[in-house]
């Protein structure tokens, strides 16, 4: 099955990697299906390894794993700039960023409109915590635009 496959590559080939995706295997085997399910998309395959590798324990539910990995993401922001959070729960995230709401309502709003990459948009390293790239251009006119869009 690809999906074994890809986790046993993914770990590696130690006893202690063998141990781990044979553990994570028998969860989605067993309790994870919704999970499991969405494992046939290489992207949610690759974020559940790493949450598993993170956390020594698979998400529950696909909200939890991607709740885990804006809380890994966020954590890694901090980190990278040098400001010291504790960073254990998703509450956590909405407490230290409360602009998190507002990005949140700029995706969904994105989604709805089919449109995912986001223009004109005045924000600096701190309002998106590493939750979105900036693609900065330069137009025939000579001036520079940036264009956002998340990290997915």
């Amino acid at each position: 099955e690809e999906i074994e496959q890809f986790i046993r590559k993914y770990y590696g080939e130690s006893s202690r990697s063998d141990s781990v995706a044979d553990a994570l295997l028998a969860r989605l085997n067993s309790t994870l299906h919704r999970i499991k399910a969405m494992c046939f998309i290489p992207l949610i395959l690759l974020m559940t390894c790493f949450v598993n590798n993170v956390r020594d324990t698979p998400p529950d539910t696909i909200s939890d794993l991607f709740k885990s990995i804006i809380c890994l993401t966020v954590k890694r922001h901090f980190e990278k700039n040098g400001v010291e959070m504790e960073i254990v729960s998703f509450e956590d995230i909405l407490r230290l960023c409360p602009r998190l709401t507002k990005l949140s309502q700029l995706a969904l709003d994105g989604v709805k409109k089919d449109d995912i990459i986001f223009h004109n948009l005045k924000l600096s390293e701190d309002d998106h915590f590493g939750l979105m790239n900036c693609i900065s251009y330069r137009s025939a006119f000579g001036g520079v635009t940036g264009s956002y869009h998340f990290l997915h």
